[in-house]
């Protein structure tokens, strides 16, 4: 099993500023130290073996959205920005032609945990399959989603999604059909994850 984070930012996504570019070439450069390097390879090996991982890599710009892996279906914690470019890789991974399931679980329904959605390509896509689950009613939590998908705010409905969506409300300490028909098929620890998520989330309301 394994966890990517595609999002952890609170609040608002942000880039990277052009001060923060800077120094990140800086700490490059001094860590090279004015070796030659004989080819673009040596370049990458330099990069790869060399440079500490805030250095040569990213991470925080977008908002909340981490990715369980380990299951046949797919389990994705909170819909932030970060979404976006989970959806892209399904996208390279999988095509317009085979269906997946995705299962959302929502720590809550601020526009920070759901700004990703509607960019999130496999949900225009039909035969796609997305649950989405939540401690809030399922009231509170199509409402959102709908809100954020019409007008003015953007300019594709709910309506001309493709894809076969459903709202699923949790409870603590128990855990649902789709929970554990996609843990099955991986690891009774993705299931346990799952059961802290959602007893946590109910103890804070």
């Amino acid at each position: 099993m394994r966890v990517r984070f595609w999002g952890t930012r609170g609040s608002i996504p942000v880039a990277l500023s052009g001060a923060g570019v800077r120094q990140k070439i800086k700490r490059a450069l001094l860590q090279a130290n004015g070796r030659h390097f004989e080819s673009e390879a040596a370049i990458e090996q330099f990069i790869d073996a060399e440079l500490d991982f805030p250095t040569r890599c990213g991470y925080g710009g977008n908002s909340a959205c981490v990715d369980i892996v380990g299951s046949a279906d797919y389990m994705v914690c909170d819909m932030g920005s970060g979404l976006r470019w989970l959806g892209q890789q399904v996208m390279q991974e999988h095509g317009l032609h085979q269906p997946q399931v995705y299962n959302f679980f929502m720590s809550h329904v601020h526009w920070d945990h759901i700004m990703g959605f509607p960019f999130f390509p496999p949900a225009y896509i039909p035969g796609n399959t997305i649950r989405i689950h939540g401690c809030h009613s399922l009231t509170v939590l199509e409402e959102a989603f709908r809100r954020q998908q019409s007008a003015p705010c953007f300019p594709v409905h709910w309506e001309q999604l493709g894809a076969q969506i459903t709202f699923v409300a949790l409870q603590p300490d128990r855990c649902t059909r789709s929970m554990v028909s996609a843990s099955k098929r991986s690891s009774s620890r993705i299931l346990g994850i799952l059961m802290v998520i959602v007893s946590s989330e109910m103890a804070k309301r």
